[in-house]
Order: structure tokens, then sequence, then C-alpha cells
């Protein structure tokens, strides 16, 4: 959700932005998720879930967000152990609010000076379509990298890859 707070703050305050890196951040409210997930995400039942997550449970939740057979880093288990479900349910609405009330490709546009954007998607993204990555080429000037073989989490699966996108955007 990093995605959302560059974009907010670039339109709070365009005039500190020169530049907005963008990985794998829906340009709309539109994601996808597993059954499991969107039982996670349902009010009660998602609750109640939540008490019983074991780690194999926190993985198989996981693995979307990264390309298959990817092996999960543990500190991603850990992490989001701590995470209590409140947390993580306001973070996820507010989220899908903040992009249903104008779309962040479209926030983006809007800023003028436009700042210069970066846009890296993962070709194996589970929970945002790379095909959606195009919208963000509405933003003039972006730039939109896609990393084949990557689901959602590109810095982490492919961190040479990302890191070299970032640095020739940077140059």
């Amino acid at each position: 959700m990093g995605g959302e707070v560059a974009v907010a703050l670039a339109e709070s305050n365009p005039e500190r932005i020169n530049h907005i890196i963008l990985i794998d951040s829906p340009p709309t409210a539109d994601t996808t998720f597993t059954i499991m997930t969107n039982l996670y995400l349902m009010p009660v039942v998602g609750e109640t879930l939540s008490r019983f997550k074991s780690d194999k449970a926190i993985r198989r939740g996981l693995a979307q967000g990264f390309a298959p057979n990817f092996l999960i880093p543990e500190t991603f288990v850990t992490d989001l152990r701590q995470l209590t479900y409140r947390a993580f349910r306001t973070a996820h609405d507010e989220s899908i609010a903040y992009r249903t009330a104008q779309a962040p490709y479209q926030r983006l546009a809007a800023i003028k000076p436009s700042p210069r954007l970066l846009v890296i998607f993962g070709s194996l993204d589970a929970i945002v379509s790379p095909e959606h990555a195009k919208l963000f080429e509405r933003v003039p000037g972006a730039k939109v990298e896609m990393i084949e073989a990557v689901g959602h989490s590109p810095m982490v699966e492919a961190p040479i890859e990302t890191v070299k996108l970032i640095e020739d955007f940077l140059k």
C-alpha cells in the first residue's frame, strides 16, 4: 500500500516530489484474491479465522503475493503474525476506499507538473493484473516496466533486476 501513500503525498505536496516509483501498485480499485483471502476479509469470519493462523496457513495466504513455488521468506511470516486483524482490515478497507474514490493513475495524471514515474510490475502478479499496469501509461512521461517470471513482489523475488530498473530511472 506504499504506492498509495506515495500518490497521496504527491497530490498534497507536488512541489516536493520529483520522482515516484511504484512496484505492483494497483492503478484502480481492482484486485484479485484467493478464496481464503476473501474469507479472511469478511467481517466475523475473518476475525475468527485470524485466531487460528498457523505458520502453514500464513504461508498459504502469502503465496498469492509471489510467483508460484517461490519460497516465502520467514520474515514475512513473522511480520504477519504480529499484525492484528483490525490493522489488516483497516488498511485493506482504506486502501480500497482511496482507490475507489479516484484511481491512482488518474490522480497521478492530474498532478501538474507531473513527477517522473516508474512503474514496475511482475508478469505473474496474481493480485494486480499485469495488464492493468498499462493504465499507468496514461500518466504523462510514465515508464512502465515488466519483470518476467515474478509475482506481486519483484523487490523480493528479483531484487537485482528491480534495483537495476530503479537505478536506470534515477540516472
